[in-house]
This record gives C-alpha cells, structure tokens and sequence, in this order.
C-alpha cells in the first residue's frame, strides 16, 4: 500500500526513475522531499518539480531558464534557495547532459 508521499509525488517518481534508478519521497518542509539514496535531490510542491542545483549545475539551469524555487513559491520553505524549477524543455528532453 502507497503511502500519502508516495501517491502525491507518484509521477514525479516514475518519470525520474527513467533516468536514475529508484526514488522515494518523504514529507519535508510544506511539500515533499525526492531522495536517491538517502540524498535529497528535489523538491516537490505544490505539483512542481523542484532539482537542487549549486554551483556549475545552478549555473546551468538558470542558463536553460529554471526559476529559483524562492522567485516561483508564495510559501518558500526556508532551505529551498538551492532549488530550481525546471522548464519543460529540460523535463521532456532526457538527453541533456549535466555540465562538468
């Protein structure tokens, strides 16, 4: 039996499953935090789909015009300055490699 994280963030979870293997999903701050291996690598709020980005990968993303999860929220969760909204160009094209 699915868990309320679990069928709230069940899309999210297949769609990245696709690309990195097993996911999960627990409640944190006011949405849900999506964990791979023990590390929290996203944020689902409100049915968006936050990735945590810093550095080189924060850089990238703004460039490929992710919103900071703190410009797009009205209820901003206080860690979520590290977190993008991807656009669908980023989301429906799964070959994008990440910088290095």
């Amino acid at each position: 039996m699915m868990n309320i994280a679990d069928k709230v963030t069940f899309e999210i979870q297949n769609e990245l499953r696709e690309l990195i293997g097993e996911v999960s999903a627990k409640g944190v701050f006011n949405g849900y935090g999506i964990f791979h291996k023990k590390l929290m690598f996203g944020l689902y709020q409100d049915n968006h789909f936050y990735l945590r980005g810093v550095g080189k990968l924060a850089i990238y993303l703004e460039e490929q015009g992710a919103i900071s999860y703190m410009e797009h929220t009205d209820t901003p969760a206080i860690y979520g300055d590290n977190y993008y909204l991807l656009t669908e160009k980023i989301r429906q094209n799964k070959k994008w490699g990440c910088p290095r």
